[in-house]
């Protein structure tokens, strides 16, 4: 029994609830910090929902006195019915997430979901011997809350926003946030919300019609064509989608809670293949020949949507179409106490022909395919990163001034150093020994922008070719791995198109 169920167990065995009644609620991708607060109706008294691991994952909670409470962050200014709590029942509020609309303003939006309805069937269940009823009541808002305005730097938009009005002029489409504010039902914010959740995962995968899929939010896959339309494919899951991969017209998913998604015909239908541990994130998904190769790693979630870290992962391999008989192959501890996963840093893997390579930082470690065996290739410096593109691999240690780089053309087995970008960088790649790109950031008094550089072999320095509008929230790459597209706050996309930033998507 572990620490938080045995400490349930003696609040059980005391009766430490009785005459209360327990206010349950799932809020996805919340950290053990995060509560939902309410508020009782006769006194004004506040309560805090809290994490309750020993109901299980997912389930936040309290106990309280019996009476008629407010969710002030959701039913402010709504004529919702009021939070029922009973004496010896549960009552349900569903799931809530937050839902950010652009022009400052967040909805935290409740709703229900097959995932809610699980975690709080488990909830119910362990609670069993402290509740006098074993049906749950249930709160459900039967209209959506209203935006509330959030606190943000001013950015300095003007140019984008200019683009996003000229981009909607063009499609001839009211924004995606007109439509959110005009929804009818909590339901139909979320379903609107699901069309425009941003990439969050930078790698896509790449079918045999060049449409590119990018693990998202809300258990969506955002997918763009060869002519640049975007769309979203909706796998029925709401956790995130942590990575993707294209064989023919199927697509195999893997979600930030473990679980590996199958659809047999490009995203319109989807199963669940299989799940691995609790708290191992899907960090990566290939097809190298005929082996499938997957990468998990137990996850910490820093903040923001983009800071993921770990100080450990798993490689998986089968080479059965199905993806049976998956049997990991190797286990990697990092010498650093957490990696970024996304972003500066990164844990993945790349292929080189019959070869797959992974990062551990001292050492890059490489499988052959053919014979399944490991070997460990030294590298001049410890690596924050690698790629690996053709037969060029790109090694880089992001440390401010004193940053390394260099590049191999023979499997490791010698390096080439060449000269760092400026600092402070985000990625490196290079094509040949002789040609290489890079991202930087460069902060100003008001702004942040992310500049685009290239490699000049004859000087062993980086030029800068072009910059970003401002505000870029992440970059994410192109088919050809290339870091292209630019995702701005609310999930509208740029693309850099003859010299110049256009709008390719627009949220509002």
């Amino acid at each position: 029994m572990t620490a938080g169920l045995a400490s349930w167990a003696n609040a059980v065995a005391e009766g430490a609830h009785a005459g209360q009644g327990f206010l349950r609620v799932s809020l996805p991708w919340a950290s053990d910090n995060n509560f939902i607060l309410v508020r009782r109706l006769s006194d004004r008294k506040e309560f805090k929902l809290t994490r309750q691991p020993a109901l299980g994952p997912g389930n936040f909670g309290q106990w309280v006195p019996p009476g008629e409470y407010e969710v002030p962050v959701v039913s402010d200014g709504q004529p919702f019915p009021p939070v029922v709590a009973q004496a010896g029942r549960m009552t349900d509020l569903g799931g809530m997430i937050d839902i950010d609309i652009g022009g400052y303003e967040v909805m935290t939006v409740p709703f229900g979901h097959t995932e809610f309805a699980e975690e709080a069937r488990i909830a119910a269940e362990r609670l069993a011997p402290e509740l006098s009823d074993s049906e749950a009541l249930a709160w459900r808002p039967g209209v959506p809350p209203k935006p509330r305005k959030v606190e943000r730097a001013d950015l300095n938009l003007g140019l984008i926003v200019d683009m996003i009005v000229e981009h909607d002029r063009r499609v001839n489409k009211p924004p995606v946030s007109e439509q959110i504010k005009k929804a009818s039902s909590p339901d139909e914010v979320i379903r609107l919300a699901m069309s425009f959740q941003w990439p969050e995962f930078d790698e896509p995968a790449i079918d045999r019609r060049l449409n590119a899929y990018y693990g998202a939010g809300l258990g969506q896959i955002r997918a763009r064509d060869s002519d640049g339309r975007w769309s979203n494919l909706d796998t029925g899951v709401l956790q995130r989608i942590t990575s993707v991969e294209a064989d023919g017209d199927r697509l195999v998913a893997g979600t930030a809670n473990g679980s590996i998604l199958v659809s047999p015909d490009g995203g319109q239908h989807w199963s669940k293949a299989m799940a691995f541990s609790s708290g191992e994130m899907v960090i990566d998904i290939d097809r190298v020949g005929s082996h499938w190769i997957i990468m998990t790693a137990p996850v910490v979630r820093l903040s923001g949507p983009i800071v993921d870290a770990t100080d450990q992962f798993t490689v998986y391999a089968t080479s059965e179409d199905d993806l049976s008989k998956l049997e990991p192959v190797k286990k990697v501890s990092l010498p650093d106490k957490l990696m970024f996963i996304e972003g500066v840093a990164g844990v993945h893997g790349d292929a080189m022909g019959d070869s797959y390579f992974v990062n551990g930082v001292k050492a890059l470690h490489r499988l052959d395919l053919k014979l399944m065996q490991w070997t460990q290739i030294a590298m001049p410096f410890e690596a924050t990163n690698f790629h690996v593109v053709g037969d060029v691999i790109t090694i880089y240690r992001q440390r401010g001034m004193f940053s390394k780089l260099s590049v191999s053309t023979d499997g490791g087995a010698t390096w080439l150093s060449r000269d760092t970008p400026p600092s402070v960088f985000g990625d490196v790649v290079f094509h040949a020994p002789d040609k290489g790109t890079s991202t930087r950031l460069e902060r100003g008094a008001f702004s942040v922008v992310t500049e685009f550089m290239t490699y000049d072999a004859k000087s062993n320095k980086w030029t800068l070719t072009h910059a970003s509008p401002n505000a870029c929230l992440r970059l994410i790459r192109d088919a050809e791995g290339a870091q292209r597209y630019c995702v701005i706050r609310g999930g509208s996309i740029l693309n850099f198109v003859d010299g110049k930033w256009v709008v390719e998507f627009a949220v509002n």
